[in-house]
């Protein structure tokens, strides 16, 4: 589907992804610190970045949206709208 025959939400999600997957691809083949967490399992310091950088932009268009993040564990806060979002971590 065009970009421009999407829904706001729709359109925004893709701009999210394009902006996170600009920061990893600006920090591939760097050494990047490791944050454990739990079972083996490990957030890169690209990982958290991506998602902060996700998060920050749903979060400036839409305030009154809940917001979780699996990596840096964002805080879904409180959502004054029916709307939420869920940053899911990409796959190695």
């Amino acid at each position: 589907m065009p970009f421009e025959n999407m829904s706001p939400d729709a359109r925004l999600a893709v701009a999210a992804a394009q902006a996170g997957a600009a920061v990893v691809r600006g920090m591939y083949g760097t050494t990047q610190a490791k944050y454990g967490k739990g079972g083996g399992d490990f957030a890169t310091a690209a990982d958290l970045e991506a998602e902060r950088t996700i998060v920050d932009l749903i979060r400036t268009a839409r305030p009154d949206d809940a917001v979780t993040g699996r990596r840096a564990g964002v805080p879904a806060g409180t959502a004054r709208t029916a709307c939420g979002w869920s940053i899911p971590c990409a796959a190695r």
